[in-house]
């Protein structure tokens, strides 16, 4: 459907769309958050979508309801996250995550980098158990709830679907300085790679010894923390909006991020892609191209 002359494609070669609005109970109005990237699992049965300032989606392939969010509101031991506590966050540069399953058949794993100088690891469960764990809240109902839970819908007027939250995660990788914005799990080894804003890549193993190299070290237990506001920074700020700085220093782009995390960090999405469709028509389940046209239209409006 997705490829050949363009006449001879149904839906203009579009074989699948899936819900990415946001809702909250005690608001009007729905967001869309900006997807900045997507992977597949091995088998192409499910896909992971990097939103920003939210968290990975995982959806099955033919079922546009998203599954379950890869969330950090857990510490991997299960206690809850603190208030004033890092944990996963995406606000302030393009992630890419990856699935993997080192040595098994199918990928039970989903890994992706954070703004917290961490990258994270979550276990997925089987694409039956998730569908069988998802809510669905009539919009009705949804609007008279008092939680202030998250629910992705395809237009106001449909129902909400809550996907499962997977809030602990398997483990957290450390021994970056700053953003972590990419991790890819290796094919077959027990072997991920991570990189983010510095210029270097790091090899996390499993064991001290992996097949490409030995004597590996200890991964930091300290991760190093957010400082404060200072001048330099923002001088530093200004000189690569205006005149360029030396980003291959480390210490210079290190720098540099940390201003724009203290500006633009945990951003809430929705205060920023804030979404109202343009039309009070709603779609029909039938999925014709009009009314996909009236689904999708809509308008960003930023605060």
């Amino acid at each position: 459907m997705a490829f050949g002359p363009l006449q001879t494609r149904s839906k203009d070669g579009v074989v699948q769309t899936y819900e990415t609005a946001l809702s909250k109970p005690s608001l009007s109005y729905l967001c869309r958050p900006e997807a900045t990237s997507v992977t597949f699992d091995r088998t192409g049965s499910k896909l992971a979508v990097t939103f920003l300032s939210y968290y990975p989606t995982i959806y099955g392939l033919t079922d546009p309801i998203p599954l379950a969010i890869c969330s950090g509101h857990n510490h991997p031991d299960g206690t809850p996250v603190l208030e004033g506590e890092r944990t996963y966050v995406n606000s302030c540069t393009m992630k890419h995550g990856s699935f993997g399953g080192p040595g098994l058949d199918s990928d039970e794993y989903y890994s992706a980098g954070s703004d917290d100088f961490c990258a994270y690891i979550w276990k997925i469960p089987s694409i039956d158990e998730l569908t069988y764990l998802r809510e669905t809240v009539t919009a009705d109902v949804w609007k008279s709830e008092g939680s202030e839970r998250i629910a992705f819908t395809a237009f106001p007027t449909k129902d909400r679907h809550i996907p499962v939250d997977l809030s602990t995660p398997l483990c957290r990788l450390r021994g970056h300085k700053s953003i972590v914005n990419t991790a890819l799990f290796h094919p077959y080894l027990p072997l991920i790679l991570t990189a983010g804003v510095e210029r270097h890549i790091l090899l996390h193993s499993a064991t001290s010894i992996a097949s490409c190299v030995e004597n590996l070290q200890f991964t930091p237990r300290e991760v190093r923390q957010l400082p404060g506001p200072n001048m330099e920074d923002r001088r530093r700020m200004i000189r690569a909006l205006t005149s360029g700085i030396d980003l291959d220093d480390d210490a210079n782009t290190i720098a540099l991020f940390d201003e724009i995390l203290r500006s633009e960090g945990e951003t809430d999405v929705f205060d920023t892609r804030r979404w109202d469709p343009d039309s009070d028509e709603e779609p029909d389940d039938n999925n014709s191209s009009e009314d996909e046209d009236s689904e999708s239209s809509g308008v960003y409006l930023n605060e």
